[in-house]
């Protein structure tokens, strides 16, 4: 099998069949090699600064960081690129009406990196049934990926596998794909980056969204707080969870506010949206440990 491989300008239907027959495909060039090269001049000194991971599946040989939204506003027409964005909403709609982003970390493999253990991307959360895909995940070419350099190793089709089936290394496909493209993949997908055995380092930027109803694993409250998220589009400030889902999930209290302004309040309102507090809000029921008559 090979990866199926598209143009941005190909229909998002015939995409999503490939990712639900296969679990991955890639789309060459969405993004220009202009903005590659700001990107990562943009990271370099972050790279020359922070140390090498501390264990073996992030990669002894390889640097990695998050809080991509904060740190890199160039980032942000990735996070909420529009065709993504299809691809995501369409693929993970039949579980959600909305999403988030889950994480977003640049992966950059240097050299000597060994290839990093298979797995599969849902196994952040244990307890989902099978039958739950929980995230549609991104990995960016913001350099060249190639055999040499690390290009992900991808068991195609194995997010329909039974439990227990491992695959054979020489069965796995290669992600290779030139600057500016994107891999898109389901989190049930086997796979792993491989080893880089080139003197320079290649450069990715992963960013993966998650049905809206579970924790992210990324604490975006954290990496990009109100007084930082405040300044983003309201697209980018949904994903990161500065948005109610099904009428409540997700409300807060201001809990320095005076007692007359102590209410309920949507996300929004903390970073200065003109939104009022939720109308009339049912939350006492689902908060409700014991039955109503106890």
């Amino acid at each position: 099998m090979s990866i199926c491989r598209f143009t941005p300008q190909d229909p998002v239907a015939t995409m999503l069949e490939c990712i639900e027959r296969d679990g991955a495909i890639i789309i060459e060039r969405l993004i220009d090699a202009d903005t590659c090269l700001r990107i990562r001049q943009s990271i370099q000194p972050i790279l020359d600064t922070i140390p090498f991971g501390w264990e073996s599946f992030g990669g002894l040989r390889t640097k990695r960081f998050g809080a991509v939204a904060s740190r890199l506003p160039e980032s942000h027409k990735l996070i909420t690129h529009p065709l993504v964005l299809a691809l995501v909403h369409r693929f993970l709609a039949v579980h959600t009406d909305q999403v988030l982003l889950n994480s977003s970390q640049f992966i950059v493999p240097f050299s000597g990196q060994r290839p990093q253990i298979l797995h599969r991307d849902r196994e952040s959360w244990l307890f989902l049934p099978r039958e739950v895909e929980p995230e549609l995940s991104t990995l960016w070419a913001i350099s060249p990926f190639e055999r040499e350099n690390g290009a992900t190793r991808l068991a195609l089709g194995s997010h329909k596998w039974p439990p227990g089936r491992e695959p054979q290394e020489s069965s796995l496909v290669r992600a290779t794909m030139p600057e500016g493209s994107v891999l898109v993949f389901c989190g049930g997908i086997i796979h792993g980056g491989g080893g880089n055995t080139t003197p320079v380092p290649r450069v990715g930027l992963a960013l993966s969204y998650c049905l809206a109803w579970l924790r992210p694993e990324e604490n975006h409250f954290l990496s990009s707080p109100p007084q930082v998220a405040r300044n983003f589009g309201p697209t980018l400030q949904a994903l990161l969870g500065y948005t109610l889902m099904s009428g409540t999930i997700g409300y807060y209290s201001d809990p320095f506010a005076s007692p007359e302004h102590a209410g309920l309040l949507p996300p929004e309102h903390a970073l200065g949206r003109s939104l009022d507090a939720l109308p009339n809000p049912d939350i006492t029921r689902p908060l409700r440990l014991v039955d109503d008559n106890d």
